[in-house]
């Protein structure tokens, strides 16, 4: 239970930078800043999601998964599919 404690607040450390990001992107679009400037914002909220989404799946992995049976496994492997298929699309 530890590493999942470990890994939720990895995760919404994640969160909080993504939020930082969002309110400084509000604020250069306010400001009218440099259109790059803003991208490059875009690219730091994406890629902390991206880190959170890791995150994420290697918590339910290892916590949820591995400890279910065999039938349950197949559900949450079929479950994680699902999952890889929207963030692919």
């Amino acid at each position: 239970m530890v590493k999942k404690v470990q890994a939720n607040k990895h995760i919404i450390r994640r969160f909080k930078i993504v939020e930082g990001h969002f309110k400084k992107i509000h604020e250069m679009v306010d400001n009218n800043i440099s259109c790059i400037d803003i991208l490059n914002q875009l690219t730091a909220v994406k890629n902390a999601l991206s880190s959170a989404q890791v995150a994420l799946l290697n918590t339910h992995l290892y916590s949820c998964i591995i400890k279910n049976t065999k039938q349950k496994k197949q559900l949450a492997i079929d479950g994680l599919l699902s999952v890889f298929k929207k963030i692919n699309s």
